[in-house]
């Protein structure tokens, strides 16, 4: 019973929507945050590298040269960490190598390691300037107190003064642009779910609020019976679906409680309709029971009982006629008609229970008038159950 009743929750449209909405958040939220993510890396490379060619401008600017071609660092460039903060020489791998090609100068922690300088590098340094690359894991390079350089990002930058001096070369670990690129991660790993979360809350309120009125609608319709079809499903006059829904199902109500009438009106008009020549049929037998049998009075009374069968017959196909009409699905049948024709044949047959009754029933036609004024136009079978009913 538990199971079914989870398994009836989980069925349930506002569930769906949630989950629905859920698949579309979160599908949103991934491709925004995978979108902003790269965003984020490409600005914050951008920034990472302009910092980084600052800072090699102004370690180009500490370096001098004496007449032996020895290379040295102004000091000064240790006490200004603020300014080129967080590429300070403490954190950050320098090394200069001559126009030969040779290693005059790195620092020391960079230990037995030498920054890369590939051949291509080397074409695209004289030609540009300076170029950027990044080493990933060069964990073969071992630095000092055999530790590894691991990631870094590397300037080679081409010193001028008037002339080609050297070629300054600047590594700093990705230590700080890994870091905030993993934060950022982290921050999404925890931010979308709690996000999905709430959503899914708020989704499922909002559900919950909005299929109220459905639940309106199925309490109210469980409710309505036979007895009951006149009642209706209160309108929200929103003008929305709910409320149209709500129309229509009191449309095919008032559809439903005019089929149900029709068929109580069938029954009563059936049992109403066939008792006369019922009873004619009764009639018949009773004087045939009253007196000696022959094969004329016999013949007779089988020719009125078949003639009272056809009419029941044909009666009980107007009364489905007139069923069809009342529900609008068929239409009646109209011809010519003589009604002096019709009131004799009536009252040829109601003689039976009028002579039962002991009264006499006498047609009084107006002759002198055109015989065309007794022509009318309707339904023969139709007409004759109107005239019995009346007489």
């Amino acid at each position: 019973m538990f199971f079914e009743r989870i398994r009836n929750f989980l069925r349930s449209i506002r569930v769906r929507l949630t989950f629905l909405f859920l698949l579309l958040l979160g599908t949103s939220l991934t491709i925004f945050c995978t979108v902003l993510y790269q965003v984020f890396v490409q600005n914050h490379q951008q920034e990472f590298d302009f910092a980084l060619y600052n800072h090699t401008v102004d370690v180009a600017q500490s370096i001098s040269v004496d007449f032996f071609g020895d290379f040295t660092l102004n000091s000064n460039i240790h006490l200004t960490r603020e300014k080129i903060f967080p590429f300070s020489t403490g954190r950050s791998y320098v090394q200069i190598i001559s126009l030969d090609g040779q290693i005059v100068y790195k620092s020391h922690n960079l230990g037995s390691s030498n920054l890369v300088l590939d051949p291509q590098d080397w074409q695209a340094v004289f030609q540009k300037g300076f170029i950027f690359k990044t080493v990933e894991n060069a964990n073969d390079q071992v630095g000092p107190n055999n530790s590894t350089l691991g990631s870094y990002r590397q300037i080679t930058y081409l010193v001028r003064r008037g002339k080609p001096l050297f070629i300054l070369q600047i590594a700093v670990p990705l230590t700080l642009l890994e870091g905030e690129a993993k934060n950022l991660i982290l921050f999404f790993a925890k931010g979308v779910p709690i996000t999905l979360f709430i959503a899914g809350l708020f989704c499922f309120y909002l559900a919950h609020r909005s299929l109220s009125p459905m639940r309106e609608i199925v309490h109210r319709a469980e409710r309505l019976s036979p007895f009951r079809l006149s009642e209706r499903i209160p309108e929200t006059g929103a003008k929305d679906e709910i409320d149209n829904l709500t129309i229509t199902l009191n449309q095919m109500l008032s559809r439903i409680e005019k089929a149900f009438k029709t068929h109580e009106n069938f029954i009563a008009d059936a049992s109403h309709q066939l008792k006369t020549p019922l009873a004619i049929v009764r009639g018949e037998l009773d004087l045939l029971k009253g007196k000696e049998e022959s094969i004329d009075q016999v013949k007779l009374f089988s020719e009125s009982a078949q003639q009272e069968l056809q009419h029941m017959s044909r009666l009980i196909d107007h009364l489905l006629l007139l069923a069809k009409i009342d529900a609008g699905a068929s239409s009646l049948t109209m011809s010519p008609l003589r009604l002096d024709e019709i009131l004799i044949d009536v009252i040829s047959r109601l003689e039976i229970l009028a002579k039962r009754k002991e009264i006499s029933i006498k047609l009084n036609l107006n002759t002198e008038n055109e015989k065309s004024e007794f022509i009318i136009k309707g339904d023969l079978d139709l007409i004759q159950s109107m005239f019995s009913n009346l007489i």
